[in-house]
């Protein structure tokens, strides 16, 4: 099998094409130019991920063009060289970019973006008091954590402690770390579905209590405790 031409474009056709569609450059790589005096350039790669018939796409970056910034010729070669080394290691390229994502961001980080994108829809200070109060303050516990790895139990911690003394605050407190999760996934910032972190939460939280209300003894009368797989199997039955 004769083996596919690379390296098909110059720097300067790179730069100066205008006419739409996909050029390739070989190897899978493409620059793909919309139509319209302000079609936008970018760097695609193409590509069958092994034992597959689908081709997929990974975008590259916007490349470089007259009076435009992005990628030069050179940049999107090393990139697309770096999937087909992905590719030949049995790897999915835009897998492997999701997993970097995810793993790159932590509940501090991502809470903080988020906060400020809707601050702007907030009533009032007050509300923007409480939603800063919540997601620093009182998650401070997970702040330094990245997203993909947060568990059940670590919620759990923050929650309990405040879910029969102050309920309406836990469950704000509880209902903002959801928006964080679910925001986190529609941004493709967290693999895992976000809702059903938080639904998890809640269920054990809600068992938790019935647990409560079973064990309860005048030597503790206030204390929450976050019951164990089979503690937990057995205080679901309440909910029967």
């Amino acid at each position: 099998m004769a083996k596919r031409q690379l390296h098909k474009l110059s720097a300067r056709e790179a730069e100066t094409i205008a006419k739409p569609g996909r050029h390739g450059d070989g190897g899978g790589l493409y620059l793909a130019i919309e139509a319209g005096a302000h079609g936008r350039r970018q760097w695609v790669f193409l590509y069958r991920v092994r034992g597959s018939s689908k081709r997929r796409e990974l975008g590259l970056g916007p490349a470089k063009g007259k009076g435009k910034d992005g990628l030069s010729l050179a940049d999107a070669r090393l990139k697309a060289a770096d999937a087909r080394k992905k590719l030949a290691e049995g790897k999915d390229p835009a897998a492997e970019r999701r997993a970097e994502k995810v793993a790159a961001i932590t509940f501090g980080e991502f809470a903080d973006e988020l906060l400020q994108s809707i601050k702007s829809g907030f009533k009032g200070k007050k509300t923007y008091a409480d939603w800063n109060r919540d997601l620093k303050v009182r998650c401070q516990p997970i702040r330094s954590k990245n997203l993909q790895e947060i568990h059940t139990t670590d919620i759990l911690a923050i929650l309990s402690p405040m879910w029969l003394t102050i309920n309406r605050t836990a469950r704000e407190t509880r209902s903002r770390i959801e928006r964080v999760f679910m925001a986190a996934r529609a941004k493709g910032r967290l693999v895992s579905s976000g809702g059903g972190v938080i639904f998890s939460v809640t269920r054990l939280l809600t068992l938790s209590i019935a647990l409560f209300i079973r064990v309860r003894t005048p030597s503790s009368p206030n204390q929450l405790t976050i019951p164990d797989s089979n503690e937990l199997a057995s205080a679901s039955t309440l909910h029967d």
